[in-house]
């Protein structure tokens, strides 16, 4: 990435790998089935996924269906209960349409706030400078976060996904 720059050359790079594109790209173009699925910078793409293959290609995190309930805020009923998302950039959501909310790992927090759920954690994995946590909510649903406080296997715990963290997705 550093020759390129300083080189001022336009390099076309083709690669599987996300954090590969993270680390040396200026602007990604993400291609599926020859249709462009979503363009812009890593960071943008990170932050606003287009749609569920995006997130799904990056592994985003916890996809969850649910039902938009409201708009104005943007609130959407799971099968975990009701989320309420910051507005999306393009706000094109309709009382009733079918959608994903998206909870990234690293967005959730621990204690009570908004957008709380109560898990019991059924796996750790140690990851350096955080844990990888698999938490199980009361309807048997999965959540992963990701947390710098040490949890222990079978720990009750509250977790809360602040609402300009929570995407939700067609």
């Amino acid at each position: 990435a550093g020759l390129q720059k300083r080189l001022g050359i336009t390099t076309i790079y083709v690669t599987h790998d996300h954090e590969e594109a993270y680390a040396i790209a200026d602007r990604l173009l993400l291609l599926h089935d020859g249709l462009i699925k979503q363009q812009g910078a890593p960071q943008e793409v990170f932050q606003q996924p287009a749609d569920v293959w995006v997130a799904n290609f990056f592994g985003m995190g916890n996809l969850i269906a649910g039902t938009v309930i409201s708009t104005d805020p943007l609130k959407v009923g799971t099968v975990l209960g009701v989320f309420e998302a910051a507005a999306p950039a393009q706000p094109d959501f309709n009382k009733g349409d079918q959608v994903q909310v998206l909870l990234r790992p690293a967005a959730a927090q621990l204690g009570d706030g908004v957008n709380q759920l109560h898990l019991r954690v059924v796996d750790v994995r140690f990851r350096g400078d955080h844990f990888d946590v698999r938490g199980e909510a009361d309807n048997g649903e999965n959540i992963r976060l990701a947390t710098t406080r040490a949890v222990q296997e079978g720990e009750m715990v509250t977790i809360h996904f602040p609402p300009d963290t929570v995407r939700v997705l067609k």
